[in-house]
């Protein structure tokens, strides 16, 4: 879960075994951490930026490296809201995947996804 800031408010299980080293009890930014190499500022293409911007889902489709080696990655972030309605953080899942697998595996509804993503 990620701060209006972009900062880390905790993390799950898999992406503490991708990375050991991480803590969100110091709350980093995610760009700082999770990238690589570490970055000083928000990625342009970030889900979770536009989820804190408009309030919507959004997905994004990129190779990176995770744990000891590099990955495809569908990341998508949701809107969290507070009991009145306000959004106060969002939510970012990170799907690893086989580039060929995902296209194939429900093709009908993923080519535009994997099309627009790669460019």
């Amino acid at each position: 879960m990620l701060d209006s800031d972009l900062r880390l408010l905790s993390v799950n299980r898999q992406l503490r075994d991708w990375h050991p080293e991480l803590t969100a009890t110091e709350h980093p930014h995610c760009y700082a951490v999770l990238c690589e190499p570490p970055r000083t500022e928000p990625c342009a293409d970030c889900p979770a930026v536009r989820t804190l911007a408009d309030g919507q889902v959004h997905h994004h489709l990129t190779n990176a490296c995770v744990g000891r080696g590099q990955r495809y990655l569908k990341i998508t972030s949701s809107p969290v809201r507070d009991g009145d309605g306000q959004l106060i953080a969002a939510v970012a899942t990170f799907e690893g995947f086989d580039l060929l697998n995902f296209g194939a595996s429900n093709a009908s509804q993923n080519r535009d996804f994997v099309t627009a993503a790669l460019g």
